[in-house]
């Protein structure tokens, strides 16, 4: 499964989670109820960009690379 997938979903699964609890058990409303979705949506957010980008690096031996591999770019591009 591709990395961006795997933790796109991931994401997805933690706040639905965090909706159905807030709704279904604890009963959760207002302004405290607002904050808290702010703080574990965006924690969500952040822990899956930070496992993301953790992964990608593993998977290429320990370093990041955006767009395209050099070996990838045509002749008339590469320096």
């Amino acid at each position: 499964m591709k990395i961006t997938l795997k933790y796109g979903i991931a994401v997805t699964a933690a706040i639905a989670a965090w909706v159905a609890l807030k709704h279904f058990v604890l009963h959760f409303e207002g302004p405290s109820a607002q904050l808290a979705d702010l703080f574990v949506f965006n924690f969500a957010a952040i822990a899956g960009l930070v496992l993301g980008i953790k992964a990608k690096r593993r998977s290429n031996g320990g370093s990041l690379t955006f767009g395209k591999q050099e070996s990838q770019l045509p002749s008339h591009m590469r320096s």
